[in-house]
């Protein structure tokens, strides 16, 4: 594996538990949750690409749908 290839593998990760944890704290806004399936579904199809660096963006965008409907301090976000 590449060395960026950890830290890539690892925020693809995150961000997917990040949006499984979501689920547990109700039903963000449609629009809000339509994006954060598009975007989960874009980490997962890049993930089994083996295209880590291109999932990254969209790790980093669902990180931040997930903090604006919860906020940064929700404790299984902050853990993200």
């Amino acid at each position: 594996m590449k060395p960026g290839g950890r830290l890539a593998l690892r925020l693809v990760l995150v961000a997917w538990l990040a949006l499984v944890l979501s689920a547990s704290f109700g039903t963000p806004a449609s629009a809000q949750k339509n994006e954060v399936a598009a975007l989960n579904a874009g980490i997962a199809e890049l993930s089994r690409a083996g295209k880590y660096s291109d999932a990254i963006p969209l790790a980093q965008r669902l990180l931040a749908n997930l903090e604006q409907a919860y906020g940064p301090s929700n404790r299984d976000v902050a853990a993200c």
